[in-house]
């Protein structure tokens, strides 16, 4: 009866253990955030630009339009209308017009020190105001 009593002790301490450690592991993923029943993961992606052709990638590289250097900036990822200037978090069409919103890169950059940010700002080098850009992403 004790030699029964103690596997069943074991079999449930077992059992506990396998079901809590996917729940701890789960836990300590990634930058995911919970709000109610829903589960928000940040998403950090690199972003790559041609100083030449001013077209942003999502990889590093050589461009292949000037085969120039690639250079990885500091950019939000969203979607512009090219007419009305309206920028959205998701692709679809223009609220206003009804044109295709084409994928670019938002940066604010300093012109003199090509330092950019993804917030409106000074630059940490000269002080200078950074100025807004919007990047088109390069056609796949």
């Amino acid at each position: 009866m004790k030699v029964i009593r103690s596997l069943l002790v074991v079999m449930v301490l077992a059992g506990a253990l396998i079901v809590a450690s996917p729940m701890q592991a789960s836990a300590y993923q990634g930058s995911a955030k919970t709000h109610g029943t829903k589960t928000e993961k940040k998403v950090s992606r690199a972003v790559y630009s041609c100083p030449k052709c001013e077209m942003a990638f999502n990889s590093s590289g050589k461009c292949p339009g000037c085969g120039a250097s690639l250079v990885k900036i500091n950019a939000k990822v969203a979607y512009t209308c090219s007419m009305c200037h309206v920028t959205s978090k998701h692709a679809g069409k223009c609220p206003k017009c009804g044109m295709a919103m084409a994928k670019t890169a938002l940066t604010y950059a300093c012109e003199k020190c090509q330092v950019t940010s993804t917030k409106a700002g000074k630059c940490s080098k000269c002080g200078k105001a950074l100025k807004k850009e919007a990047i088109k992403f390069a056609k796949a």
